[in-house]
């Protein structure tokens, strides 16, 4: 096994690509974004959803401050 070269190449490749996926930091900033890019979807929803008149402004604003505080929070 130790003779074939292109075995263990072909290992050594796997590992490093396995390696470059399974970067703690990078995997962390992949989910912030995914949450960030969640939270301004809710804003988002809850503004059509008063433009629409389907939210009074009372409601808006008793449902807004977490979305913003999830937002926010995501880059402290």
């Amino acid at each position: 096994m130790l003779e074939d070269s292109d075995l263990i190449q072909r290992e050594l490749d796997r590992r490093r690509a396995a390696a470059r996926t399974s970067d703690p930091t990078r995997q962390r900033k992949t989910a912030l974004q995914r949450e960030l890019t969640r939270t301004r979807e809710a804003i988002d929803r809850l503004l059509t959803a008063y433009q629409e008149e389907l939210l009074s402004l009372d409601e808006l604003r008793g449902r807004m401050p977490k979305p913003r505080q999830r937002e926010h929070a995501s880059f402290d």
